[in-house]
């Protein structure tokens, strides 16, 4: 009777196994591509945060709150800055003093041209929001426009905004719903297919992107974690 012999069982790795649903994710964001315009894979001088600047003219993040936040005499944080178009002009609307803080450095070092360009006293730090490189109440309002749903775990960046807030200090939040159909944010920029948030995990479907994006001419990479 022949010996039985034991049975080796694979099995894949952590890696592997992203590698993997990076690909299926990857083939279904291709169903339905999307390229970032010209003023990603091109951008004139400080032009993101020119656009961002005037979109903070006509309302932009303060608008959701009925333009009836008082930036006057304030310390402001501005909390995912983006390329500091919306912090200057916090600065502008009266703000004491106004910090910006950005995840990697390519938009604080264009929020800090541009705020030269504009003579305005605003300074842009990188740093992350579940450790909040300030120390406490340092500030009178936090200002965060389109971050949280970037933020994988939400509740130590809230900690770390309450820390740093005075005393009846605000935060003002504004972000697309967890759950919205594109609220992944790859329309415009990789693909136009809903719910891919829902189907893959985010460290998936950052790896599905890039290899989107590696495989296209037009030059456009985010920001790291971005």
């Amino acid at each position: 009777m022949p010996s039985s012999l034991p049975l080796e069982k694979e099995s894949l790795t952590g890696a592997q196994k992203l590698h993997l649903a990076a690909k299926l994710a990857r083939a279904y964001l291709s169903l339905w591509p999307a390229h970032p315009p010209a003023y990603y894979t091109a951008p004139a001088t400080l032009g993101r945060a020119r656009e961002e600047y005037a979109d903070e003219l006509q309302g932009g993040f303060l608008k959701w709150f009925g333009n009836r936040i008082a930036m006057r005499g304030k310390r402001v944080l501005d909390l995912g800055a983006g390329y500091g178009g919306r912090t200057v002009r916090y600065k502008e609307l009266g703000a004491k003093h106004v910090v910006g803080l950005e995840i990697s450095l390519p938009p604080t070092e264009e929020g800090n041209q541009f705020a030269q360009s504009r003579s305005a006293d605003v300074s842009f730090l990188v740093g992350i929001g579940e450790l909040l490189p300030f120390t406490d109440n340092s500030f009178d309002i936090i200002c965060s426009y389109d971050v949280f749903e970037h933020v994988e775990k939400l509740e130590p960046v809230l900690a770390e905004c309450r820390r740093v807030l005075a005393p009846r200090g605000t935060l003002y939040a504004v972000f697309p719903p967890f759950y919205h159909p594109t609220s992944s944010h790859f329309d415009g920029f990789v693909s136009k297919m809903t719910y891919a948030n829902l189907l893959f995990r985010p460290k998936t479907l950052m790896q599905a992107a890039e290899f989107v994006l590696s495989e296209r001419a037009d030059g456009y990479r985010p920001s790291p974690l971005r």
